[in-house]
């Protein structure tokens, strides 16, 4: 019966008197170089011969077809080979090579391009973390893109190069697209409805007032300045196209100087609601009051009045470009009675 070193210790301890058997046992205890092909090499290097066996029990080792094996109870394993040991050399057939210091997963008998390069084809990626670095699909597969794991696709992605050097900042639908200073001071929104904010990341909701007027959803504004803009060029006014042949429904605008003189400006502070600056005298009108004179000045928009509340439907908002017009029909009525005056008196003398 075979013993354990444990128990041929007690055996061969003082006072004990060793069997036959005890002796041989002792003896197959111990490694023998020569049969169990273990052995170390001039620099102190320990060598162990593997054979090649076609079964055993599971952990089992065997060097077989230039590579090293375990046995996992059912099938061999393969655990590497070459001086690569899990890393296979380029021009090998596994899909992970090194060459030179550099790594490549899936390049086979191409050298990796960089320190590390992954191989990847249409539509795949590698994740780092919750980071995604691939290939698009379909029409974009020679494209680079880069995004969070849960937007990995052809889409949603954040930001994507062409093999051209085209470069596409992204959202996917419905999310806002943010340039930003400090990780969350906003400088430059697209919205959700394609908006575009200055200054803010939350934009209005522009819808036109029950009343006679350029009321046409389609036109809705889509361009928001949350402070003040200039140009420097072009003069003070943004153009706009004005060739007769691009526009219809043309008929005369009357309004002059009887709208005029209801006008009521005043000077002001917006109080920081909705987004306004704060402490900044300026000069307008109420919207509330022009709407009765010239109604086709105002409309209305959708904004939150504080950060995080649900926003209000019902402020309203004065656009000035009618009054020019307004205006220059006034002063033709001014001009008309200043001629009539001269008339007269040039009767009368």
């Amino acid at each position: 019966m075979a013993q354990t070193r444990s128990e041929l210790r007690i055996k061969f301890s003082d006072g004990k008197r060793p069997s036959g058997d005890d002796f041989a046992q002792l003896i197959d205890s111990f490694i023998n170089p020569l049969e169990d092909n273990i052995k170390k090499d001039g620099n102190g290097n320990f060598i162990i011969t593997l054979g090649n066996t076609n079964a055993g029990p599971a952990g089992t080792l065997r060097f077989t077809a230039q590579k090293v094996q375990f046995f996992d109870g059912t099938t061999w394993q393969d655990m590497g080979g070459g001086s690569g040991g899990g890393f296979q050399p380029v021009g090998a057939t596994q899909n992970i090579a090194y060459n030179n210091g550099s790594v490549g997963i899936g390049t086979n008998n191409a050298q990796p391009a960089g320190k590390l390069e992954v191989v990847q084809g249409s539509g795949e990626f590698s994740k780092f973390g919750n980071a995604v670095a691939g290939n698009g699909a379909a029409t974009s597969a020679s494209a680079a893109q880069f995004s969070h794991f849960s937007f990995a696709n052809n889409n949603a992605f954040a930001l994507r190069q062409t093999v051209q050097g085209d470069v596409n900042l992204n959202a996917p639908d419905q999310k806002k697209l943010v340039l930003s200073h400090n990780g969350t001071l906003a400088r430059l929104t697209i919205t959700e409805k394609g908006n575009v904010v200055i200054g803010s990341n939350t934009d209005i909701t522009a819808t036109p007032l029950p009343t006679p007027g350029p009321a046409d959803p389609a036109i809705l504004p889509i361009f928001q300045v949350s402070g003040r803009a200039f140009k420097t060029s072009g003069g003070q006014t943004w153009e706009q196209p004005s060739d007769s042949r691009l526009k219809k429904d043309i008929q005369p605008f009357v309004d002059g100087l009887a709208k005029l003189l209801q006008i009521n400006p005043v000077r002001f502070k917006y109080n920081g609601l909705a987004q306004t600056p704060t402490d900044t005298e300026e000069v307008g009108v109420l919207a509330q009051e022009i709407a009765d004179v010239v109604p086709y000045t105002v409309s209305s928009f959708s904004a939150p009045l504080n950060p995080g509340e649900a926003p209000t439907d019902d402020l309203l908002m004065f656009n000035p470009s009618a009054l020019t017009y307004v205006l220059i029909n006034a002063v033709k009525e001014l001009a008309a009675k200043v001629q009539q005056l001269e008339k007269a008196l040039v009767a009368a003398e």
